[in-house]
C-alpha cells in the first residue's frame, strides 16, 4: 500500500506522547487511587490529573492551562471533551484538593511505593 503524503491533510493535530506518557506514571503511582481515598470525585480526580500535566510537561501561567490542556490529547486519552474547560473550573478544582489536602499527605502509610506514590502526589497538588 503506498501513502501519498502529498494529499494527507493534518486537522486538530495534538499532542499526545508527553501526556501518554505523563498519565502512565500517574497510573503506575496510584495516584488516582489516593485521590479516591481522600474523597475526590472522579470528575476532580480528572481535572487534577490534567493539572498535573500542565505543571509537569509544560509549566505555564495559570491563566495558559485550558488552553495547554485542550492543545493536548489528553482528552482523547481519558475520553473527556476539554474543549469548553475554564480557569474558573480549575480554580475551583484546586480549592477541592486543598479541602482535601491533608487526607491527601497522609495516605503513604508505612509502605516505601505508597510513600514515594505520596510524595509525587503531594507534588503535583502543590504545583496545581
Amino acid at each position: 500500500m503506498a501513502i501519498h503524503t502529498d494529499r494527507v491533510d493534518r486537522e486538530d493535530e495534538r499532542e499526545a506522547g508527553s501526556v501518554h506518557v505523563g498519565r502512565q506514571f500517574w497510573k503506575r503511582l496510584g495516584v488516582d487511587e489516593i485521590l479516591r481515598d481522600a474523597g475526590l470525585a472522579p470528575p476532580t480526580r480528572l481535572l487534577t490529573l490534567a493539572m498535573a500535566m500542565n505543571r509537569l510537561i509544560a509549566p505555564a501561567s495559570e491563566n495558559a492551562r485550558p488552553d495547554w490542556i485542550r492543545s493536548t490529547a489528553l482528552g482523547d486519552l481519558v475520553g473527556e471533551d476539554f474543549s469548553a474547560l475554564s480557569r474558573q473550573a480549575l480554580y475551583r478544582n484546586r480549592d477541592r484538593l486543598q479541602e482535601k489536602r491533608g487526607a491527601i499527605e497522609s495516605a503513604h502509610g508505612t509502605n516505601p511505593a505508597s510513600a514515594i506514590r505520596s510524595i509525587w502526589t503531594r507534588r503535583c497538588v502543590r504545583m496545581i
